[in-house]
């Protein structure tokens, strides 16, 4: 089994953890427009952009929230995985990760490529693959 290297990981948590912060930043931002809009224009139309700046800040927060989840969870991995010594380079044999094997008198794997949730590419290759059936016996 894979473990993931702590570097790459620590490195995606300080990542998400500067991106949860500008997120937050621009909720503030766009919650103190909301409120502007709210103060200058009391008609329909300012009540209606005043919504949507809230909404904008209501799913940003939200997004901070997740960012700020991830690098949680991002730092706790890199912790666990330097704990447990250094990663191994085994490529993976099953899972999201592993290749599908190649069709009969191919060399090339079909079928589509996912990765894995650790980001790791799957292969150099890009886009999709159509699947294939080997040829049947006979």
């Amino acid at each position: 089994m894979t473990r993931p290297d702590p570097a790459p990981l620590a490195a995606a948590a300080d990542w998400c953890a500067g991106l949860a912060a500008v997120l937050a930043d621009v909720a503030g931002q766009a919650g103190r427009l909301a409120a502007r809009i709210a103060d200058d224009w009391s008609d329909d139309h300012g009540r209606e952009w005043a919504e949507r700046a809230a909404l904008l800040r209501r799913e940003l927060s939200r997004d901070a929230l997740a960012a700020t989840e991830l690098a949680t969870d991002l730092a706790r991995r890199s912790a666990d995985a330097s704990l447990t010594g250094a990663p191994t380079t085994d490529p993976p044999t099953t899972g999201a990760g592993a290749l599908s094997a190649p069709v009969a008198g191919s060399t090339r794997p079909t079928g589509a490529r996912l990765g894995g949730t650790d980001a790791d590419r799957v292969d150099e290759e890009r886009g999709m693959r159509i699947a294939q059936l080997a040829d049947g016996p006979g």
